[in-house]
């Protein structure tokens, strides 16, 4: 048997030494964390993914006081510069959250998924996959009203997101809203036909 060590082996080897070269980088722990996912080693990415929310999280309330500190003392680039990275290190953590949603969900914890997933749009309001999780797990607990309210803000914040448009047609069901319903019906199919459904299509088939 050859004693070389296999790709992602060599993948997750790479990830490690860049962690044990710097334990406050939250970088290699995100990265590691996708490609367990990519492996099926849930367990391990959700380790990983939680490190990089905490590491990630800490380092932007630091910059973020930097920022302040500087501003304080009339040095602004210095303090653009702080509040920038500052930004960063959130986004980060909103991908690490969301992605922690993703396994937490696989490992059959919607609870805890649904904590990440709020989190996540927290630190990025904008994160339009983390509100469409929310709208499923509304759905899943039989809330459509919330469901209907967390699909509307993932299509704020992504008109382009299908499944959301889908979605909400399926949801809108009141005869003063049919409009609504078809548009985001026509939207969801024309961003993704393979959404297509003959029971939709009969209900907002145009004349």
């Amino acid at each position: 048997m050859s004693s070389e060590l296999s790709t992602p082996d060599i993948v997750r080897a790479h990830f490690k030494k860049a962690i044990e070269l710097d334990p406050d980088f939250a970088d290699p722990h995100y990265h590691l964390a996708l490609h367990l996912m990519e492996q099926d080693r849930l367990t391990e990415a959700r380790e990983h993914f939680s490190k990089a929310v905490e590491i990630a999280s800490r380092c932007a309330g630091s910059l973020q006081r930097k920022g302040s500190k500087y501003t304080a003392e009339n040095q602004f680039e210095v303090a653009k510069r702080h509040f920038l990275k500052s930004h960063e290190q959130r986004l980060l953590s909103a991908r690490a959250c969301y992605q922690l949603g993703l396994v937490l969900l696989e490992l059959g914890q919607p609870q805890a998924a649904a904590k990440q997933f709020t989190s996540a749009v927290e630190f990025d309001p904008a994160l339009t996959g983390a509100f469409y999780q929310l709208g499923r797990l509304a759905l899943g607990r039989g809330d459509q009203q919330t469901a209907r309210t967390f699909f509307e803000q993932a299509v704020a914040a992504d008109v382009r997101h299908a499944p959301a448009h889908l979605e909400l047609a399926k949801l809108i069901d009141s005869e003063e809203e049919n409009e609504l319903a078809k548009d985001h019906y026509w939207m969801a199919v024309n961003l993704e036909p393979t959404l297509s459904s003959k029971v939709l299509d009969n209900k907002f088939r145009e004349e």
